[in-house]
């Protein structure tokens, strides 16, 4: 570089944070990128503490990504980078009334996670044409969204998955003292509560399982009246355990002492816990979505997506765990590369 890169970051709900996988990776960029020198500024979403933001779910995005263009349109920033579809509907006002370059990052069909709300569905949809015509550049995180965006927009993308690292198992003590559980004596989801994950299929389907191992559901309730959807199905079976959201010793220990790991999803981007399961060396069973199977290809069980029948009959025949060599090329180092090479591109 010539000179610093001043990078903005856009669309995240806050940083540092676990709670979903925007989160994590702006934080793995960013933290990285200023290793290399970059000036990364993330506008987090602000909450109840400020009058700025639209407390609504479908209008929180909306609300606050506005309020963080603005302040980064007065900014000195090179290049203004937003996540997901609809804080990128503001991407706009950045090409039209400055210099700044914009990326934009599609982190997963969004308005398809949100199609019984039309008003946030919309939003969304406008989101995704506006970075078409205005960004500088788009990355996506899967083959499959590549093809999406050519085959509707006629607009070359760039494929740059998420990373992850390589973890080292760990014992059941936490989670022995907490929940009971001994290791490979449970099934475990771990990811968002909300509807486009589907917990409601795996529950279903272990409620129709002969088995002796426990259930483990575990995750943000990132929709309330979802949640509580859930929690009324796991209800009265001492068996589904829901421990709410775990980080830490607590979350490695589930991922490493689960007798296999459940990603249900009807719509992902790429799915950071996927990748996180696989790191620890538990067997994983995953939906038949395109985004699931680009990563596991053959070598997981894949059920047909939204069939509780198809998933049941996964689950009573679990196989080994998966080789980690597949994760070979999902590395935050080749992530960020890839990233700052588009960047540098840019000026």
């Amino acid at each position: 570089m010539s000179k610093q890169l001043k990078i903005a970051m856009i669309g995240q709900k806050y940083t540092p944070s676990n709670i979903g996988g925007v989160e994590v990776v702006v934080e793995e960029l960013s933290t990285r990128l200023n290793k290399k020198g970059y000036d990364v500024t993330c506008y987090n979403r602000s909450y109840k503490n400020s009058p700025k933001t639209i407390h609504k779910k479908c209008l929180e995005a909306f609300s606050s990504s506005f309020f963080a263009t603005m302040r980064a349109l007065k900014s000195d920033v090179n290049i203004v980078h937003y996540h997901t579809e609809g804080p990128a509907y503001w991407c706009w006002i950045i090409k039209c009334f400055s210099k700044k370059k914009v990326i934009v990052t599609i982190h997963g069909l969004d308005w398809k996670r949100v199609k019984q709300n039309k008003i946030a569905s919309n939003f969304i949809k406008k989101g995704e044409k506006r970075a078409v015509k205005y960004a500088d550049e788009i990355i996506v995180l899967s083959k499959s969204a590549q093809d999406y965006f050519m085959q509707k927009y006629n607009r070359k993308t760039n494929y740059i998955p998420n990373g992850v690292e390589i973890h080292k198992t760990q014992k059941p003590n936490i989670i022995k003292s907490k929940y009971g559980l001994k290791g490979n004596d449970y099934i475990l989801y771990l990811a968002r509560i909300a509807p486009e994950k589907c917990p409601h299929l795996l529950i279903e389907a272990y409620k129709e399982l002969k088995t002796n191992k426990k259930l483990v559901i575990a995750g943000h309730p990132d929709v309330k009246k979802y949640a509580k959807y859930i929690k009324a199905l796991a209800a009265n079976n001492p068996n589904i355990i829901m421990t709410g959201f775990v980080d830490g010793d607590e979350k490695a220990e589930l991922y490493s002492n689960a007798s296999v790991y459940v990603l249900p999803s009807e719509v992902e981007g790429m799915a950071l816990t996927l990748l996180e399961a696989i790191s620890y060396n538990a067997p994983v069973i995953v939906s038949d979505i395109p985004e699931n199977t680009e990563v596991v290809g053959k070598k997981a069980a894949a059920f047909k997506a939204g069939s509780a029948k198809s998933l049941k009959n996964k689950l009573t025949a679990v196989g080994r765990p998966m080789s980690r060599d597949i994760l070979s090329k999902y590395s935050w180092d080749k992530t960020v590369a890839k990233t700052t090479a588009l960047y540098d591109s840019l000026l």
